[in-house]
């Protein structure tokens, strides 16, 4: 079974839970992957993203095809 497969069957499965202990340990479990990834970012990648966020809420933001076409004009080479 491919991992779609197996996420599909693990939804499906748990669409017809009602435990409210078994949902909170599938919380549980998606906290502490979540919390996983975030440790294993150095501090200066927390910065970083802090400041993409920031940047984001004070709308210093570009439309998706500006970013491509500054992006194709500073590394044509990857655009060919």
């Amino acid at each position: 079974m491919s991992i779609e497969e197996e996420k599909l069957d693990l939804i499906k499965w748990l669409l017809e839970v009602d435990d409210d202990q078994v949902i909170r340990q599938f919380r549980t479990l998606q906290k502490s992957n979540e919390d996983a990834v975030v440790k294993e970012l150095s501090k200066e990648e927390r910065a970083a993203i802090e400041q993409g966020l920031k940047s984001i809420e004070q709308g210093k933001t570009l439309q998706h095809d500006e970013v491509k076409r500054l992006t194709a004009e500073k590394f044509p080479h990857l655009f060919q």
